[in-house]
């Protein structure tokens, strides 16, 4: 497994979702938002390459191993952008699921 943010928040979450609380899996939710904002931040980030892109003169363009970094780092972006929102949707479920459990268990007495 390649390492990067996306793949060790994943893992993080996968070895602890069964322990965390109900505020900290709440907390995670919020990934869901955070991520919209960085998905925002990113398209931002691709907007203003695809301008200088299209406005520079080929003699200043950064040469081939500049451009292919700048494209890794911006998939690996991507990638932990789609992690967050994973995590947040996982985290949202789980949680209310633990809630229904609860309220079952509460109206349901043994």
């Amino acid at each position: 497994m390649i390492c990067n943010a996306a793949n060790v928040l994943r893992e993080l979450f996968d070895h602890s979702q069964a322990t965390l609380s109900d505020d900290k899996l709440e907390w995670l939710d919020n990934l869901s938002a955070c991520a919209e904002l960085e998905a925002g931040n990113l398209a931002k980030t691709l907007e203003a390459l695809a301008l200088f892109f299209a406005n520079s003169d080929k003699s200043s363009l950064p040469g081939n191993e500049t451009v292919a970094s700048i494209l890794w780092g911006l998939s690996h972006q991507a990638e932990t952008i789609s992690a967050m929102v994973s995590i947040g949707q996982e985290a949202e479920y789980l949680a209310g699921k633990r809630k229904a459990e609860r309220t079952k268990t509460d109206n349901n007495p043994a």
